[in-house]
């Protein structure tokens, strides 16, 4: 009997999980809300800071599907292991990055390697959950690792802002992340491996993994970026054209490849997980579209950005309420009940969230429990979606196949602000969009109308991909879903 058959998954391990996937989600993440000081301590551009926050993002989603694969071949615990060590050079990097010239360096790198941990660690440990916990037991560790996923993104602007104005600073953020994969390494390498053919990387799709994260590089460009190209000129259609050679390319070898492919088709083709994978990547891109509702405090009602910031909190606490409900929903219901009913409320609080024609007194009031029902929806979303994108698994195919489950959300959130971003600057200046609404609702006035309006345009796009997530669930997702 392998040792894993034999072993239970228990309290230590499933922290080890979670602060392993928290490195990412809390820790890294704190740089979006801490740019500004960033920027000023190291004595670099707001265009490198910039870039060095968003290539964390990039590099992830290139790899996460492929080291779900080499995971599958060499075994989950030691890809967590690496993992970890990987951050802990990575925030140390950024921890200790001195001003000046070299600045660019340390911080750039420690993003990259950041992304490359949280690459190794996500699937890895979505596969050690889906292993080594079985029936309501695994239901419990699916929502404890979701407070590390989900639920830790939805405090990484609180956390952040909070620690970097303490005498801890930024830095001191990283140095926590750093501590924080020793202790998480520490707990996980306990866990007996994951029964896998220990075949390194000895026949790995190359070709099909190579074009894949080339591919899903340029696209992760175009959806996080798309806003501040220059589309009159050459630079984003040449992305286009070449995302869409990369991504023929790609097809071609995989099915040339056959059952040896680093896709397997057949992924796709089942339909509870292609199903899943699609309503997760809508969900996501919602969520994404929260950053419309930010602008339109900021910039249309004149609030600062710390008032603005407490709508995050939140935000964060629908998620920490509601997530435990989403398991309770699961193991009563299966997993599409739970799911009709989050992404409902998903469109119940984007609903709330678009009517910015309000004084500000009265969308304060919408707005907060607009967000706070956003994000417990997503919550009661997120662990009913995880089991069944997993219990559609083949066991050999559990880390590619939660590889590209998570790159779904993380497509998805990029997908969700590039497209309230769009609709928002697009309107700024008034066009047919904002025309059609003058003859529906009457601004109040006060503050920038202008932005106010345009805002409304975004939330209305992020209204339409809400009422998608849900129509994707209610058709397509099986009435009857298999749960291990």
């Amino acid at each position: 009997m392998h040792a894993e058959t034999a072993y239970r998954g228990n309290d230590a391990l499933l922290v080890g999980l979670v602060l392993s996937v928290s490195t990412f989600w809390l820790f890294a993440q704190t740089a979006n809300i801490n740019a500004p000081l960033i920027t000023e301590s190291l004595e670099i551009s707001e265009s490198i800071t910039g870039a060095g926050i968003a290539v964390a993002g990039v590099v992830c989603g290139m790899f996460i599907a492929v080291f779900g694969s080499i995971a599958d071949r060499n075994g989950h615990v030691r890809m967590v292991l690496v993992g970890n060590l990987i951050n802990l050079i990575g925030s140390l990097l950024l921890a200790c990055a001195p001003a000046g010239d070299l600045a660019v360096w340390f911080f750039v790198c420690g993003r990259v390697l950041q992304g490359i941990a949280a690459a190794l660690i996500m699937p890895a440990t979505l596969t050690i959950v889906q292993r080594y916990w079985e029936g309501n037991e695994r239901r419990r560790a699916i929502s404890m690792w979701s407070f590390g996923s989900f639920g830790a993104s939805g405090l990484a602007g609180f956390f952040g802002g909070i620690l970097a104005q303490s005498p801890i600073g930024w830095r001191g953020v990283f140095f926590f992340g750093a501590v924080v994969s020793v202790i998480a390494s520490l707990l996980v390498r306990r866990a007996p491996e994951t029964d896998t053919p220990r075949s390194g990387v000895k026949g790995l799709d190359w070709a099909g993994a190579g074009t894949f994260a080339l591919a899903t590089a340029l696209v992760f460009v175009l959806i996080t970026q798309g806003s501040a190209f220059d589309w009159g000129g050459v630079v984003p259609w040449s992305i286009v054209v070449a995302s869409a050679l990369v991504v023929a390319c790609f097809v071609v070898i995989e099915k040339a490849k056959g059952s040896e492919a680093f896709l397997d088709f057949a992924l796709l083709a089942n339909r509870q997980y292609s199903s899943v994978v699609a309503a997760n990547f809508l969900a996501n891109a919602v969520g994404g579209g929260l950053i419309a509702a930010l602008w339109v405090l900021q910039l249309g009602y004149g609030l600062s950005v710390a008032k603005t910031g407490l709508l995050t909190l939140g935000f964060a606490a629908g998620i920490f309420i509601c997530l435990r409900l989403g398991e309770k929903l699961l193991g009563s219901f299966g997993a599409r009940t739970p799911m009709l009913i989050a992404t409902s409320l998903v469109a119940v609080a984007v609903m709330l969230l678009t009517p910015t024609f309000l004084p500000l007194g009265a969308y304060m009031v919408t707005a907060v429990v607009g967000t706070f029902i956003l994000g417990g929806g997503l919550a009661i979303f997120a662990t009913p979606a995880t089991d069944a994108a997993l219990s559609a698994l083949p066991a050999s195919k559990l880390g590619v196949g939660s590889g590209f489950y998570k790159m779904a959300s993380a497509l998805g959130n990029g997908f969700g602000i590039a497209v309230s971003s769009v609709l928002f600057l697009v309107s700024r200046d008034g066009g047919w969009l904002v025309g059609s609404l003058d003859g529906l609702v009457e601004f109040s006035s006060g503050g920038d109308v202008a932005a106010r309006q345009a805002g409304s345009v975004a939330l209305f796009g992020s209204l339409a991909l809400a009422v998608s997530a849900l129509a994707v669930v209610g058709l397509l997702v099986p009435r009857k879903t298999i749960s291990r």
